[in-house]
């Protein structure tokens, strides 16, 4: 698990982009906190950069090289990217930006579980923890191939560690609401303690993870699109908290939105 500093990334603004036009000469973007995944250019033969996709733009600069990162690495990413430099001139043919990239730090990545409603939410998980928020919105949620970066709150000690999993009911797609007349299905995000901590301080702290999920996103993706929809919703829900004298889960949920691909 990839833990930011809450405050200092609040300060960020998380994602900022701004996009600048000065005369006809400059043409710049700069983004922060922004879901990547590694990718390469070239060859071995030509000889071949890491670059790092986050969605719209291939992006590349000398740090990345230093990075010790692997193709379909996940990590979240800072830059910023002067369309109309020289050496962006050739963009187009080379497939990529060159670009300032400030930070670059990997993210833990897991793939997502089957479960059956509702017989495997009615009881805590072994040493489980409750999640703050499963959903930051101050953050920015992508669904970048396959990968469904979240960024959740949870409260924990310095030298505590959790792990991740996210579930859904592989066996039923049948949307479990409707919001304005837009279907609206089910993942499940639940953490586990896996070091318990030494001290009793706590804080709230900022974790993103990439959660593979594309066998249950197509599949969805797939329905809504016959049924001549535009786009879906996905409810995360999460143990809130957890009842003292039943010791079950209190469920909550943050929601996400999703467009219909089409392709």
């Amino acid at each position: 698990m990839k833990k930011f500093g809450f405050c200092a990334a609040a300060l960020c603004s998380a994602v900022v982009m701004l996009t600048s036009c000065l005369g006809e000469s400059q043409n710049s973007q700069q983004i922060s906190f922004v879901p990547g995944i590694i990718e390469t250019s070239g060859s071995i033969s030509t000889g071949s950069h890491a670059l790092v996709n986050v969605g719209d733009l291939r992006l590349y600069a000398p740090i990345l090289d230093n990075q010790n990162l692997q193709v379909g690495d996940c990590v979240i990413t800072s830059f910023e990217v002067d369309y109309s430099s020289d050496e962006n001139a050739n963009a187009g043919a080379l497939g990529y930006y060159n670009a300032n990239i400030t930070q670059c730090d990997k993210v833990d990545k897991f793939n997502i579980e089957s479960l059956t409603l509702p017989d495997d939410t009615l009881a805590l998980l072994p040493n489980e923890k409750p999640i703050d928020a499963a959903v930051n919105t101050l953050y920015m949620q992508s669904y970048l191939k396959g990968y469904q970066f979240l960024w959740s709150n949870i409260t924990m000690q310095d030298d505590e560690a959790v792990m991740w999993h996210i579930y859904a009911d592989m066996h039923n797609l049948e949307p479990i609401a409707e919001e304005n007349g837009i279907n609206t299905y089910a993942m499940f995000l639940r953490a586990v303690q896996t070091r318990e901590p030494a001290d009793d301080d706590e804080q709230r702290v900022l974790a993103c993870n990439a959660y593979y999920t594309k066998n249950f996103m197509d599949a969805i993706n797939g329905k809504e699109k016959n049924e001549g929809n535009n786009s879906f919703y996905v409810r995360i829900y999460y143990v809130k908290s957890i009842d003292s004298e039943t010791q079950t889960p209190v469920w909550d949920y943050d929601t996400i939105a999703s467009p219909v691909v089409s392709e």
